[in-house]
């Protein structure tokens, strides 16, 4: 498809036409929202966790790790964490398959995305002792994520200069490189064991849904692409204004 027959809309971060020329090998980028979010959230619980981890986990299983060992975007299943090598704390970030998600009006003019997303952050398997130690980072990350939504951003993740000072730059907001969102909250959270199987051991995790707004705004150059054509502008003989383009 050429860029003269794109939508030229913007749906959140997701813009049209795509860039051929992004160096992406993948479909991956295609969903920046995702990834500001895994990468945001990772940023946080590093932040803010790392003073105290290595002393929290030592002699557990989690003693060589740090406070998100990996992340993963998309929500775990048995096949995908038999297939890779999983580090834990392991945190995960995936747009809900199911729930309150949907499209809708959000003016006259105007559709929107009303989107849940699955957010787990999930410790490996520990015996009761170490488990009693390190339990109270689940609500602490928890606590971390809706703080992170109410502020907007962290500034581990990005942070911009005003002035003589650095303050935390909205990454959740409009702008480039940004989630693009309308609106973003926590809905609920859940904390304690999980399993991925019936056949698999007790893993420990908090699970947030949120919930996002993203809205579909015009792009600039929606008509033609002007790239190669000329214009002539000028009156014409009633004084209006004319303009000739010629490609």
């Amino acid at each position: 498809m050429t860029a003269a027959a794109s939508l030229y809309r913007k749906f959140g971060a997701l813009s049209l036409p795509l860039d051929s020329s992004d160096p992406a090998t993948d479909l991956a980028s295609l969903d920046p929202a995702r990834d500001i979010l895994l990468d945001l959230f990772a940023a946080a619980i590093t932040a803010e966790l790392g003073g105290v981890w290595p002393l929290a986990v030592s002699g557990s299983a989690l003693s060589d790790s740090s406070p998100v060992a990996q992340k993963l975007p998309s929500m775990p299943t048995p096949e995908a964490l038999a297939e890779m090598k999983t580090g834990w704390p392991l945190l995960c970030v995936s747009r809900a398959t199911s729930g309150q998600s949907g499209f809708s009006d959000f003016t006259l003019e105007m559709r929107q995305l009303v989107q849940r997303w699955d957010i787990d952050y999930i410790l490996c398997p520990l015996t009761l002792g170490n488990l009693l130690r390190v339990q109270d980072v689940l609500p602490t990350v928890g606590k971390t994520f809706e703080m992170v939504i109410e502020k907007g951003g962290h500034a581990a993740y990005r942070s911009v200069q005003v002035g003589n000072s650095f303050l935390t730059a909205n990454a959740l907001g409009s702008g480039e490189n940004c989630c693009n969102f309308w609106r973003c909250e926590v809905k609920d959270m859940a904390l304690g064991p999980a399993s991925f199987s019936s056949k698999d051991p007790k893993y420990y995790a908090c699970g947030l849904t949120l919930e996002t707004v993203e809205i579909v705004t015009e792009l600039d150059g929606e008509s033609v692409p002007l790239d190669g054509v000329t214009g002539t502008f000028g009156l014409t003989q009633s004084g209006d204004p004319s303009i000739i383009v010629r490609g």
